[in-house]
């Protein structure tokens, strides 16, 4: 992981390209971090801010490209990844509408990609792509574009382009972004994001998950009750295409599952269990029973994983409750908003 202090007032390891930068915009940390990017006023030319930094990349390795960003003049930007010693094609690209919060057109070599809503009228925009070679230079570049289905780094006339940028960063063996970490131009490494809290036992449970699910990739789980084991667990995951809640005591009591998923997706789901009587509900569909599971044995939450299983959770979660009860259906019907 690689970020740059893009928004500070010495524009850390940022280089203009016909255009112009002012400092001290509100952040979406609540700083004046900042900085709006103008186009110049000249036809003809790009208009850009990019990295001159030395940055490796490695053939075949995914790197994510991410970035705060807000409309000033112009509600649209894009984000392109550099093509010197061949480290990305032409087609690592994406546009972002920064007045609807929707993805606009993006290059073909493009893997995944997303835009997150930030408070104070920021989103997160980010896009994936493969290495095509390895090398070193400057990779990141941000630009005020005209439109969502500007090509990439097209020249146009600058005048009344503007946007507002804070916190890039680019990630290797990413498909989605992490949360940010302020690094200028080192790297740094983490493990996989997750957070547990301890809790106290009982003989019922009731969790309730909402948030966003980025991408269909693989097995993740945005959070569990467990021992700390994989051998005891009231979770809510999902893989492929399907939202599920899964009980395990010892062995798989229950699984229960939905299949109403797209990627990028808002969800709130909820698994209500106690002894032989489990319930499931989410994405406002109707709730599903199971008649015969016991109750695993339970001491912590955790989120952004599940212990014993691997992956942190490609999505962002917003909001968390447990009950060391097993809530009715009217009440679970209600958390969920069917």
């Amino acid at each position: 992981k690689q970020s740059g202090n893009i928004g500070d007032s010495y524009m850390y390891g940022w280089t203009l390209s016909n255009a112009t930068s002012t400092t001290g915009e509100s952040d979406p940390m609540g700083n004046a971090r900042g900085v709006i990017l103008a186009g110049a006023a000249t036809s003809g030319v790009n208009h850009s801010v990019y990295s001159n930094n030395t940055i490796s990349s490695t053939s075949g390795a995914t790197y994510c490209c991410s970035v705060f960003a807000k409309p000033s003049q112009t509600n649209y930007l894009q984000m392109y990844l550099g093509t010197g010693s061949s480290r990305f094609d032409i087609n690592s690209w994406a546009n972002f509408n920064l007045s609807t919060g929707a993805m606009g057109s993006v290059g073909s070599s493009v893997i995944n990609s997303g835009i997150e809503e930030y408070p104070n009228g920021w989103y997160r925009c980010w896009f994936t792509c493969l290495s095509t070679g390895t090398g070193s230079g400057s990779n990141v570049w941000f630009v005020p574009a005209p439109s969502t289905t500007h090509g990439r780094g097209y020249s146009f006339d600058g005048t009344n382009h503007s946007i507002a940028v804070w916190g890039a960063q680019l990630e290797k063996d990413a498909t989605s972004p992490t949360s940010f970490i302020l690094t200028k131009k080192d790297t740094a490494t983490r493990t996989a994001e997750s957070v547990t809290a301890p809790l106290v036992a009982a003989n019922a449970y009731t969790l309730y998950v909402e948030g966003r699910i980025v991408e269909n990739d693989a097995y993740r789980i945005p959070a569990s009750l467990s021992d700390g084991s994989s051998s005891d667990q009231i979770r809510i995951d999902h893989t492929g295409e399907t939202l599920r809640g899964v009980v395990v005591d010892g062995t798989t009591q229950a699984v229960i599952s939905n299949s109403n998923t797209t990627y990028p997706k808002d969800f709130k789901a909820a698994i209500a269990m106690a002894l032989n009587d489990v319930a499931f509900s989410a994405l406002g569909e109707t709730q599903q029973f199971d008649a015969a599971a016991t109750v695993p044995t339970i001491d912590e939450l955790e989120l952004g994983d599940g212990p014993g299983l691997t992956g942190y959770s490609p999505c962002f979660i917003k909001k968390v409750k447990v009950w060391r009860k097993r809530i009715s259906n009217s009440e679970l019907e209600r958390e969920v908003g069917n």
